[in-house]
């Protein structure tokens, strides 16, 4: 494994014959493996993670047939570390899935994030290609609690990135929703402009004063858009119980957080090929939500 300023080389390109007057981020996107994305490679000219011949470059630089193009890894995501014992469910020498807490950002610039969190908890890969820190291949909004999973080598990360781009990873998410809503069924609405699909299965209504009904659903997203599961919900009427950005009541439940997680993940081991399935227990205040909202039901109209 070469190294260059102390950074792994985690791939390289040899530039094939070109039409005149080709830069490197016309050229490059879809080419690499470590970097497949037009986005991922315009981050990586200003992380300085690629040369041609030997030399960092501009994504206006010129390239010519036979250069060599190098990619370095990327070890500069943790600046600070993060004290954090994380709740791991799974780890190997590749990868590992950990349960990120509601309220804490999966990465960002702040210092309390999952990814900051990370390097206290995940041991370091002994691959060839070990990444120097392990990174996040995914994201949950901030507010949601769930697992997350992490890439511990470069080839896990290619090929999990792969994965969540062709929608081959399966995901179960558990919500408290208001109102009622019984039975199965799919929410196709676009977001952002681009297609959304949701398939959401209730699995219990109780009674509220606040709500008139709550329900726990379960939804298995089909794509992946921000805010997909949130919007969603809003968008037919019934707002997960927590999310004051989406909710259209004036009397949102607040200093609770949302209810809302991701407690299931399913995805072929990108170097094994085996089916990893991972759980984990919904958080302690879906259960006394449920309670004291009964209970609450219950004394009111016992007074009537």
């Amino acid at each position: 494994m070469d190294f260059i300023e102390g950074r792994k080389v985690i791939e390289t390109l040899t530039v094939e014959l070109l039409r005149e007057r080709v830069n490197a981020y016309e050229y490059l996107p879809g080419k690499l493996q470590s970097i497949p994305s037009r986005k991922g490679v315009k981050k990586a000219f200003g992380r300085k993670q690629i040369l041609v011949n030997g030399r960092f470059i501009r994504s206006n630089h010129e390239l010519k047939p036979n250069d060599l193009v190098q990619v370095l890894e990327y070890t500069d995501t943790v600046k600070k570390v993060y004290h954090l014992d994380l709740d791991v469910r799974y780890e190997d020498d590749h990868l590992a899935v950990v349960v990120k807490p509601s309220g804490m950002p999966t990465s960002g610039n702040a210092l309390k994030t999952l990814q900051n969190a990370l390097p206290g908890s995940i041991k370091k890969s002994t691959q060839a290609d070990a990444l120097g820190v392990p990174l996040t291949v995914h994201r949950l909004d901030a507010k949601t609690h769930g697992l997350v999973v992490v890439a511990k080598s470069a080839r896990a990360r290619i090929k999990l990135g792969e994965l969540f781009e062709n929608r081959a990873v399966h995901k179960r998410y558990v919500a408290i929703v208001q109102g009622k809503l019984e039975g199965e069924g799919t929410v196709n609405e676009r977001v952002d402009s681009k297609e959304a699909i949701t398939e959401f299965r209730s699995k219990e209504v109780f009674q509220s004063i606040k709500d008139r009904y709550n329900t726990i659903v379960e939804f298995f997203p089909k794509t992946g858009r921000r805010h997909q599961l949130r919007i969603h919900m809003s968008q037919i009427g019934h707002p997960i119980v927590g999310d004051v950005k989406y909710s259209k009541k004036d009397d949102v439940l607040r200093g609770k957080g949302m209810f809302l997680s991701s407690d299931r993940i399913e995805f072929e081991h990108p170097v094994t090929n085996e089916i990893v399935i991972v759980e984990t227990e919904l958080p302690e205040k879906f259960e006394r939500f449920k309670e004291r909202t009964i209970r609450w039901y219950n004394r009111v109209k016992g007074q009537d």
